[in-house]
């Protein structure tokens, strides 16, 4: 039998949204959008990925730069999100897999 879980996905992304424009202020993040979502079933908890950009991250080409726009640096948080409470357990670095 399968047990239930009180956050369902949607929520879960919810409140991974919720927590990441709350930790960082509106004006410091650009393109705030879900990278990955995964449910663990050994811990009961949704593992969110959102990925950002910073506009004071961005990479300049460097003497080419009036040729090329500065290209911004994005940036990945996974969160850590209890399926039974919504309660947020953590927040660490992420990567997204490119390959």
């Amino acid at each position: 039998m399968t047990e239930q879980r009180r956050i369902d996905l949607r929520q879960a992304v919810d409140i991974a949204t919720r927590t990441i424009r709350e930790l960082y202020s509106e004006a410091l993040l650009e393109d705030l959008l879900l990278e990955e979502v995964y449910y663990w079933d050994t811990n009961r908890e949704w593992e969110v990925t959102l990925g950002f950009s910073r506009p004071y991250n961005a990479q300049r080409p460097g003497a080419v730069s009036s040729v090329f726009p500065r290209t911004q640096q994005r940036n990945y948080k996974r969160l850590k999100i209890d399926a039974d409470t919504g309660e947020v357990r953590g927040m660490l670095d992420g990567t997204i897999d490119m390959g």
